[in-house]
């Protein structure tokens, strides 16, 4: 692999939730994707040149685009806008930090498993 371009390549996460293993898969945030949903998060007021940060529409962007296969079948902003606090944290991990640079791949033992998806 080219060493400019990120691996576009889906990783499977394992995790608990109410007792049960939870398997869905993810593909990563370009650096190019995170700056379009870190751009439409973003709003600036004409008051002193301030800016406000939408963190929940970040992290609802970014779990739309990155989990490609879940049980819950498509992650939409409406199920996501209906899960518990449980649910809601243990896919937050999943979401690189807006203005961190961690983004090259899902990092926390938070989670059972992470294994790339085989070919």
């Amino acid at each position: 692999m080219d060493d400019w371009i990120i691996d576009q390549s889906e990783k499977e996460v394992v995790f608990t939730y109410k007792g049960k293993e939870v398997v869905v898969k993810v593909k990563p945030l370009t650096w190019s994707k995170k700056n379009q949903i870190l751009s439409n998060c973003m709003s600036f007021t004409s008051k002193e040149g301030g800016a406000r940060f939408n963190m929940d529409a970040y992290n609802k962007e970014c779990l739309m685009y990155m989990i490609t296969n879940a049980p819950w079948g498509k992650t939409t902003a409406i199920f996501l806008s209906q899960i518990d606090d449980d649910l809601g944290a243990k896919l937050q991990k999943l979401v690189p930090g807006p203005f961190s640079g961690d983004e090259d791949e899902v990092k926390n033992t938070d989670f059972l498993e992470v294994k790339p998806e085989e070919s």
